[in-house]
């Protein structure tokens, strides 16, 4: 008798330590009542949090109980809610008492910018184990041909002249739509897409903006200054195209010394770290396009798009959120003729995070390009953890093909 008891108590018990909460909800804006993107959801000393998909909806789950989730987004007040009590619909304010002023600098914008890269490149001080969850999917004129997620470990280092980062795939899920052989388009779309370079490029590695100070002939610099309250300040870098130059050929480097962007950069103007970065193609019209033909492949580049949010928490600076958008035609590739217009979608999510001390097999690095070509290769359904919800558009073709 005595023994049950224990062993119920003991079942009770590790019940209690491992039960989960699941919260779900949807985030706007208090003024206009749009919903808002990548606003960060997570426990204040944790390393564990989710973020809000485009439509504002999230779904996080998390072990302790009765405790604060705070709701995080750039230039809001940032919102603690007891677990307990979250409503289906949450709705964040801006700043008070903002006071916003254009800066006037000896340095030009360009150089600040690139000293803000470099900052972030070496807020990276100790190696880390950065758990994300990635996704991709696109469309073949207009219409989902695939879609692919997983569970990516990057094992990020600093080692004082670049970042280095092993590519680790742990789950993986495909599902592709039955009616469009999509591997021999894929095959032959020249995206500029490397799952392996996400989070290189997340901690100060942006060829694109890097191209921003290199050819700063090309563009018009804003430096503005906000503060709230009277207290944190965020500096803003602005940038737009002097003129509308057309991309008559493509110089079959990067698609940087093409293409003209516009966008911004937002740092903290105490530690000089980014917080949050939007830059797109500043034109996608026909006359803008990059256009290639050879005897290889022929196509037009219209439109290619990155956002990413990072969050400073304590001595480590964390890459939150990363989307990428990509747009073309394709017109001919290896001998075959096309006439397909073809999207690209990319973004990831950090689930978790540690400090990591030791060494990984490196031999069981992932070397695909994408997500997509490792198959399904899943053992539970970790999509369902703390991951970026679908869209309804997107969460219609994945039931419509599972």
């Amino acid at each position: 008798m005595t023994k049950n008891i224990i062993t119920t108590t003991f079942l009770i018990f590790i019940n209690f330590c491992f039960s989960q909460t699941t919260i779900e909800g949807q985030v706007y804006d208090n003024k206009t009542k749009e919903p808002l993107e990548s606003v960060s959801i997570y426990i204040e000393n944790t390393h564990y949090g989710t973020v809000t998909n485009s439509e504002g909806k999230y779904k996080f789950t998390f072990k302790a109980e009765n405790t604060a989730i705070t709701f995080s987004y750039l230039g809001y007040e940032t919102t603690e809610i007891n677990s307990s009590e979250i409503p289906c619909e949450i709705f964040l304010s801006e700043h008070d008492n903002v006071l916003e002023e254009i800066l006037i600098t000896n340095n030009s914008v360009s150089s600040i910018l690139k000293d803000v890269l470099k900052t972030t490149k070496k807020a990276l001080k100790k190696p880390l184990l950065q758990e994300t969850y990635n996704r991709e999917f696109s469309k073949i004129n207009g219409e989902y041909n695939y879609f692919a997620d997983g569970i990516v470990e990057y094992h990020i280092r600093n080692n004082g002249k670049k970042i280095k980062s092993d590519t680790y795939l742990k789950q993986s899920r495909t599902l592709t739509s039955p009616s469009k052989n999509i591997s021999e388009v894929i095959e032959a779309i020249p995206v500029k897409y490397d799952v392996k370079d996400q989070i290189k490029e997340g901690f100060g590695d942006y060829e694109l903006l890097k191209h921003l100070y290199k050819r700063e002939d090309r563009y018009d610099f804003v430096l503005k200054t906000k503060t709230y309250n009277n207290s944190l300040t965020h500096n803003i870098i602005e940038f737009k195209p002097k003129n509308t130059a057309i991309n008559d050929n493509y110089e079959g480097k990067h698609l940087s010394g093409n293409f003209l962007f516009v966008g911004k950069v937002v740092y903290d103007s105490a530690s000089k770290l980014i917080l949050d970065m939007v830059l797109k193609k500043a034109s996608n019209s026909d006359k803008d396009a990059l256009y290639m033909k050879n005897f290889i492949i022929t196509f037009k580049y219209f439109d290619v798009r990155q956002k990413a949010s990072y969050r400073i928490d304590g001595d480590n600076y964390i890459l939150v959120y990363k989307k990428e958008y990509h747009k073309l035609h394709l017109y001919k590739a290896l001998g075959k003729e096309y006439d397909t217009e073809y999207e690209f979608y990319t973004s990831l999510n950090t689930l978790s995070y540690k400090e990591i001390t030791g060494k990984l097999d490196r031999n069981n690095r992932y070397k695909n390009t994408t997500i997509y070509k490792n198959g399904n290769q899943y053992t539970n359904e970790f999509w369902d953890n703390n991951s970026i919800l679908s869209t309804e558009e997107e969460e219609n073709f994945i039931n419509s093909i599972k």
